[in-house]
């Protein structure tokens, strides 16, 4: 049966990571760019831990360790371990995802695209990672700049094209076009084009209500 993809906001929840090496430190990675607080247990971790801001506990794992946490990442070269942890986060609720074995998994890591406000999951319900990885490169060639400042900007004045255009067709049409001005226009330029067509409804209707 296949994964649904919730997008869950991690941002300031504490992510209990059990693991030192480099598959927990990708994982801490990636969390971190969405604010996520990251604790760390593990007997020994690798060097690129030290780029990371978190809180790292150089011992056993205890089982406390999942108290507070939101959801945990199994990432050790235990088996044992892992399942142990696995079955205490299932006893207590708790979100998990054991690396490379999931049937210990209560949740998918996917492997994720993120430009801006846009982030792509994808997921091969775990059968094929290098599938997922294939995928994600080819996510990352659509993810542009300019794709990430059209969300920005359609994003800011979204409440005044609503506020414009009453008529659902005509306010498709012109985010549309900003859509268009923002793919092919540097920003201030960009910018500048979509503040005239905005203000240029609504002076068309302005003269619209007068004659009315």
């Amino acid at each position: 049966m296949s994964y649904f993809p919730f997008f869950i906001d991690v941002c300031d929840k504490e992510i209990l990571v059990v693991g030192g090496g480099k598959v927990a430190y990708r994982k801490a990675q990636k969390l971190m760019e969405f604010g996520a607080k990251i604790k760390i247990v593990a007997k020994d971790v690798c060097e690129e831990f030290g780029k990371l801001d978190v809180t790292v506990h150089k011992r056993e794992f205890s089982d406390k360790d999942i108290k507070n946490a939101f959801c945990v990442i199994a990432a050790t070269d235990d088996e044992q371990l892992n399942e142990y942890i696995f079955r205490l986060c299932q006893d207590e609720n708790i979100l998990i995802n054991t690396v490379d074995d999931k049937e210990k998994c209560s949740f998918i890591f996917p492997a994720i695209s993120k430009n801006g406000d846009i982030t792509a999951a994808v997921t091969t319900n775990g059968k094929s990672p290098f599938v997922s990885s294939f995928v994600r490169e080819k996510i990352d060639d659509v993810l542009t700049d300019n794709l990430s400042f059209a969300v920005e900007i359609l994003g800011e004045y979204r409440k005044d094209l609503q506020e414009i255009y009453s008529d659902t067709k005509t306010k498709n049409h012109i985010i549309s076009l900003i859509f268009e001005i923002c793919m092919n226009e540097k920003k201030s330029k960009a910018k500048e084009k979509v503040l005239k067509l905005l203000e240029e409804g609504k002076n068309e209707n302005n003269n619209c209500s007068k004659r009315i």
